[in-house]
């Protein structure tokens, strides 16, 4: 075989090395890549069903959360069929001291489907930082939100971050 032939089918072979390493480096970043994604897909499907419970006890409905949230609906229903009650208590808390008539620690826990003892804490917790009143009525202590606690409801920092803290300072 003649030197040029040689040296052309040698160049050949290793420009087809280049290209194939080329390629396979392109993939393997956009494979890299899109395993990121359906990764951060996951977690924002998670974050979506951990509020998904809050939000329908909130009123808002199961078809606008899948607008905004670009999730049909079915895939909704069974998210909170799988996920069941993983509501944030705190912010829950303060919910059911807003949408509640004359809550009472009773009506909280019924309301929010957990003992007592588990809510009583929170309530006074924000009761002490003055995100909530409380009056004794015939009914026993009643209580609800004031406008710090509207505040702090509406700079609630993203539920599914446990290392988060809301915009009012204390660590949950």
């Amino acid at each position: 075989m003649p030197k040029g032939d040689r040296e052309r089918k040698l160049t050949q072979a290793q420009g087809t090395a280049v290209i194939r390493s080329v390629h396979l480096r392109g993939l393997l970043e956009a494979g890299t890549a899109r395993a990121d994604a359906l990764a951060e897909a996951e977690r924002q499907l998670d974050r979506i069903a951990r509020l998904l419970h809050d939000a329908l006890e909130g009123g808002v409905p199961m078809t606008e959360i899948a607008r905004v949230t670009g999730v049909s609906r079915q895939t909704l229903y069974e998210l909170r069929a799988r996920y069941g009650d993983t509501r944030d208590l705190r912010l829950a808390v303060l919910q059911g001291l807003l949408t509640q008539r004359d809550p009472t620690l009773e009506v909280l826990a019924e309301y929010l489907k957990r003992p007592k003892a588990e809510i009583k804490p929170i309530v006074e917790e924000y009761v002490e930082k003055e995100f909530a009143w409380e009056d004794p009525s015939h009914k026993g202590w009643t209580y609800g939100m004031t406008t710090r606690g509207l505040k702090a409801l509406q700079e609630w920092a993203a539920a599914d971050d446990p290392t988060s803290e809301p915009l009012w300072g204390e660590q949950r």
